[in-house]
């Protein structure tokens, strides 16, 4: 049997909170490493106001997260927001008439069917498989 006294037990609990808060701030640093020239691009920041300025949604996250990835969702709405605002075709629907979408909300299924008809996706044989 293996015995651990609560001296033991704290400076062990002591030692994980050391690791983790040095494991955390070299995360971090790496972090800064890797992506600090590309936050501080100038061009990276051109293409911020911009969608800021046409009304992109969730820039707070990509502005604190660049490189997070989104969900498809998100994706759609932003590639809506660029398509419209940089007057692309809109195509008709012939392609757009996905059977695995009627369980959505509808504003979903409005974004999903609009960014078809923009050509950003066009789905697999009849389904926009969402999942």
């Amino acid at each position: 049997m293996f015995y651990v006294s609560r001296q033991q037990m704290q400076e062990w609990k002591q030692v994980v909170a050391v690791i983790s808060v040095i494991v955390l701030l070299a995360s971090t640093v790496l972090y800064l490493v890797m992506f600090g020239p590309v936050l501080d691009d100038p061009e990276f920041d051109a293409a911020l106001v911009w969608a800021e300025q046409v009304g992109m949604p969730d820039l707070e996250l990509t502005r604190e997260y660049p490189f997070s990835p989104i969900t498809r969702e998100d994706a759609v709405d932003r590639y809506i927001v660029t398509a419209q605002e940089m007057e692309m075709i809109v195509y008709g629907d012939n392609l757009c008439d996905f059977d695995d979408i009627d369980a959505l909300e509808q504003h979903t299924k409005d974004q999903i069917i609009l960014a078809c008809r923009y050509r950003f996706f066009l789905g697999n044989e009849g389904s926009f498989v969402p999942e």
